[in-house]
């Protein structure tokens, strides 16, 4: 039953003095179609997930431990690729010490040097830690190696 049909039908008293079976065809001129057939997704072939955006995006809790935070970099930013994914990246910055953006580092400064071990506590200034170019690539270093050796059957 289209619009126009529902108008004439709603002027006319056959509405008012219809059967239900009148009243269920309006009714499903109103409703939105039920699809029964689900279309299934294909599979992504790969995800790239940039790892320094990502650990810049992912502030830590407080008195969080190192490996709580890469617990929280890959409950928030890898799982949820597996099950959609065939394949999942992640690709961390590469600092070289003969490049042009090593001196716009040097300008900027280091901050105080950390060391990034598993029952470490991550620092409470967290921009001023990322700062440090040595810093950074311990704890890029850090969690690419929780990402390889993580048990990927119990998530």
């Amino acid at each position: 039953m289209k619009t126009n049909q529902i108008h004439r039908h709603y002027q006319s008293e056959e509405l008012k003095h219809g059967t239900k079976s009148d009243k269920s065809d309006l009714l499903t001129c109103l409703l939105p179609p039920q699809n029964t057939n689900t279309t299934v997704q294909p599979p992504v072939q790969c995800v790239i997930v940039d790892g320094a955006a990502t650990v810049q995006m992912t502030k830590p809790g407080n008195n969080m431990t190192y490996a709580a935070y890469a617990n929280k970099f890959f409950d928030r930013h890898v799982a949820p690729y597996l099950q959609n994914a065939i394949r999942t990246d992640v690709v961390f910055d590469v600092y070289k010490d003969k490049s042009l953006k090593a001196g716009t580092r040097a300008k900027r400064g280091d901050g105080q040097r950390q060391h990034v071990v598993p029952t470490g506590k991550v620092p409470r200034i967290w921009q001023q830690f990322l700062k440090a170019s040595q810093d950074k690539i311990a704890l890029f270093a850090f969690i690419a190696e929780m990402l390889v050796n993580r048990d990927m059957s119990t998530g």
